[in-house]
């Protein structure tokens, strides 16, 4: 079968936003059903309006959009039709964003670029998700639809930072379904910040996050749920730092700082989505000494051989080749946690076609080919290396 081509891309953005998101749906012109659907799911519509016959603007099939669209309703109108008609102000070529009873929330001109509709669409979501928090926390609402608010706050992206407070929300069921989603996202630095959250003044924190920790951050000799509520402050940090110890290594005060701007902008992307710029930007927030970027990318010290890398490591490839199949000419990672014998978990961007920050692995008794060198960030008061 021949399809035009504004069906071809539709198809092609409805299936990749699917593929991480199988509640949403993708409508061709049919602008009622999807708010139909966005108010069932509870977040915005992304409409691109086209000229007939023509396809939507480029950055509108860009990966980086389509990763949002999973948190979203897409929607393709042709202009001319009864439906783009009600957007009288979006011609051709343009992008809205609208609620799920039409009201138009955001909206981009002919010409805007990839990085403008994606800023567009992560401050929706930002208002969106504040709404469905806000609902979650009013005591005015049924469990029925603090429940249905709770999803479409995960569903339109809410990070494990974010999910925190809600370890200690008045419902059963919304606290045990935040502990069940933390567990499920530890490859996004859940494990990381639930421990970190062990170390909160408010002693009710500390005892909603405890179990989760316990499960997401193993480690022997952990003290039980009473010393985390009643111990002094001084004696629980000396035991979350031999917990943290136990679970990550120990990781640098500067090497946390990169993990934290990571789980910070998972999901995100950092800069203009490259590689190396997800560090570059790292290293600014974080205050660490600028890297050396010229024919050889040089991140810090340089690890010894048989040197464990550490949660905040940089890991740089070079025409590498492993034995999985997977394969990077020029890419740039950073150690999120290590696995034992070489075998690591990443964050990275501009990968497999996101250029947004997510998480890949590497083991390096795998490596059949290239360069791979890991560095320790040094703090940018340090001296010269």
């Amino acid at each position: 079968m021949r399809r035009s081509p504004c069906v071809a891309v539709l198809l092609f953005f409805v299936t990749a936003a699917a593929a991480q998101s199988p509640r949403q749906i993708a409508f061709l012109g049919d602008l009622p059903s999807a708010h139909q659907v966005a108010r069932k799911a509870g977040v915005p519509v992304l409409v691109a309006v086209v000229a007939k016959g023509e396809r939507p603007a480029e950055p509108f099939t860009k990966p980086e959009v389509v990763a949002r669209s999973a948190s979203l309703v897409p929607v393709l109108l042709v202009a001319g039709t009864p439906a783009a008609k009600k957007l009288e102000t979006t011609p051709p070529g343009g992008v809205v964003l609208t609620d799920d009873k039409g009201k138009v929330l955001a909206e981009l001109e002919p010409g805007f670029t990839t990085k403008t509709l994606s800023d567009r669409i992560d401050e929706v979501l930002a208002g969106a998700r504040a709404a469905a928090l806000e609902k979650v926390n009013d005591d005015r609402e049924t469990a029925t639809a603090k429940r249905a608010a709770f999803d479409s706050y995960l569903r339109m992206g809410a990070g494990v930072g974010e999910l925190i407070p809600l370890l200690s929300h008045k419902s059963a069921g919304i606290r045990a379904a935040t502990a069940a989603n933390l567990v499920g996202r530890a490859g996004e630095g859940a494990d990381w910040v639930v421990l970190g959250a062990m170390a909160a003044a408010d002693p009710e924190t500390r005892a909603a996050c405890y179990p989760v920790a316990v499960q997401l951050a193993r480690a022997k000799g952990v003290p039980p749920l009473k010393f985390w509520r009643e111990a002094a402050e001084e004696d629980r940090a000396a035991e979350l730092e031999k917990w943290r110890d136990a679970a990550f290594g120990k990781v640098p005060p500067v090497n946390r700082a990169v993990v934290d701007y990571c789980v910070k902008h998972y999901g995100k992307q950092v800069n203009d989505g490259e590689c190396s710029m997800l560090v570059v930007d790292a290293f600014v927030a974080c205050k660490v000494k600028s890297p050396m970027l010229d024919k050889e990318y040089i991140w810090g010290r340089k690890l010894e051989p048989g040197e464990d890398a550490l949660p905040g490591d940089i890991v740089q490839l070079e025409g590498v080749k492993f034995g999985n199949g997977w394969s990077y000419p020029h890419h740039t990672q950073v150690v999120r946690k290590h696995f034992g014998n070489g075998r690591y978990e990443v964050f990275e961007q501009n990968c497999a076609g996101r250029r947004t920050v997510g998480r890949g692995e590497i083991e390096l008794k795998r490596l059949l080919t290239g360069s791979l060198v890991i560095y320790r960030p040094i703090p940018a008061e340090a001296g010269a290396r």
